[in-house]
């Protein structure tokens, strides 16, 4: 019991409190964050690839200056309201800026102190590896990556496992959407009925999938 208490007071680096994590199942999110905007008691929505620091895993290969030198990094793709919604600190630059996804887009990344530590981009400071340039490897290509922030490390993984590189790239994987909808209210199984209720005007199909963080941890 006590070692429960502990792992739900862990603290992973990021805010999990109310947020409720909804698994579009291949529905477009666009339709549903409409919905969801106005339903009182959602305070702020954001999307991602995944749910981290649960067992959920997604990565490719990176480099820096050495082209024979690789490593595995954790990625997670997500809108630019993710990190201010889960209180993500920054260490240096700035959070994505909001605009469609576009190739511009696809080629800023966000990177963790530890990914600085491993390739020692910036001697390690936060503020001279803003503007650097790495190289990005995984199922979908390679591609020439510009670091627009650093922020201090947090648990991707669960809380035993090691903290490795990490690194954030703007949304991009629509047919793979989880919203991410932080609740602000007394109530918050009767707010979670109200989502599930406009869930089912856009999906009659498919049951209704969500989780708060807290739940899932």
């Amino acid at each position: 019991y006590v070692q429960y208490k502990s792992i739900l007071a862990f603290d992973l680096g990021f805010n999990t409190e109310n947020i409720l994590n909804i698994n579009m199942q291949g529905n477009k999110s666009d339709v549903f964050l409409k919905k969801l905007e106005e339903i009182p008691g959602v305070a702020d929505l954001s999307r991602s690839l995944i749910v981290t620091s649960v067992g959920n895993a997604w990565g490719g290969y990176m480099k820096y200056n050495d082209s024979r030198d690789s490593v595995l990094v954790m990625t997670n793709h997500v809108d630019e309201n993710y990190l201010p919604l889960h209180q993500y600190k920054l260490a240096a630059g700035g959070n994505f800026m909001a605009r469609p996804t576009t190739a511009k887009a696809a080629t800023e990344v966000i990177v963790n102190q530890q990914l600085l530590k491993r390739f020692n981009i910036g001697n390690n400071d936060p503020e001279k590896a803003v503007g650097q340039q790495i190289t990005f490897n995984n199922l979908q290509g390679t591609r020439k990556m510009t670091i627009v922030g650093v922020i201090k490390d947090f648990h991707y993984g669960k809380i035993d496992n090691l903290i490795g590189p990490v690194a954030f790239m703007h949304w991009t994987p629509e047919d793979r959407a989880v919203i991410n909808a932080k609740i602000h209210s007394t109530n918050l199984l009767a707010t979670r009925a109200r989502i599930e209720l406009a869930w089912k005007e856009i999906d009659s199909v498919h049951p209704f999938q969500a989780e708060f963080y807290v739940e899932a941890i």
